[in-house]
């Protein structure tokens, strides 16, 4: 649905950051996470060059809005689980991570090549938390009680594999390498299943 500009053409509040968010996330994909204007994003939303300084005061701050937006996704994209093997659970949020990155490359983009300072943009790092934590507690669940195995190290090696994956789907100049979306999906579930219990039957 389109932003409501109301009788006089102008966004009501809060709608023209997220017309601006949309539109940059539009560029992003045609042209790279470096590759407009905050005036760009104002042109493509059809507002008046000046408008988007009333909400982000450049083109960067706006994009780490867009990350936050995309950390919040990516986490509810990846399933949690119960019930199941554990190494299959941590293997399908892997696999869910890389699905997330194939439908939303505009915002991984941004999330992991668009050059933001974490130190600048602390708010990107409080909403990556939920995410990490959430792989790490799937980790914690392979490892169990009672084995010489620290669950971040395997978290970060399943994590290595998965955005390792997310990136050279994500990559144009890679594309010929010709690797299909659902085979990457099924690649990177069975490459973590294997990584946890071989690292599982490596520690005990």
């Amino acid at each position: 649905m389109a932003p409501d500009r109301g009788r006089t053409g102008r966004y009501h509040h809060g709608a023209l950051p997220e017309a601006l968010k949309a539109a940059a996330l539009a560029l992003v994909a045609e042209h790279g996470p470096r590759g407009f204007t905050l005036k760009d994003a104002a042109s493509a939303t059809g507002v008046s060059g000046t408008a988007p300084y009333r909400h982000f005061r450049d083109a960067e701050s706006l994009l780490a809005a867009i990350g936050v937006d995309a950390y919040g996704s990516l986490d509810a994209a990846i399933p949690e689980g119960s019930g199941a093997d554990p190494c299959d659970l941590l293997a399908a949020a892997m696999a869910a991570y890389v699905e997330w990155v194939l439908g939303n490359n505009a915002a991984f983009q941004i999330l992991f090549f668009a050059g933001l300072e974490k130190a600048r943009y602390p708010e990107l790092v409080d909403a990556s938390e939920p995410l990490m934590e959430r792989f790490t507690r799937l980790a914690e669940g392979v490892v169990g009680p009672g084995r010489d195995l620290d669950a971040r190290d395997l978290m970060v090696q399943a994590f290595a594999c998965a955005h390792g994956l997310a990136a050279l789907a994500a990559d144009p100049a890679l594309s010929r390498v010709r690797l299909d979306p659902d085979d990457l999906v099924t690649l990177c579930s069975r490459a973590v299943v294997v990584l946890a219990r071989s690292a599982v039957e490596g520690s005990q």
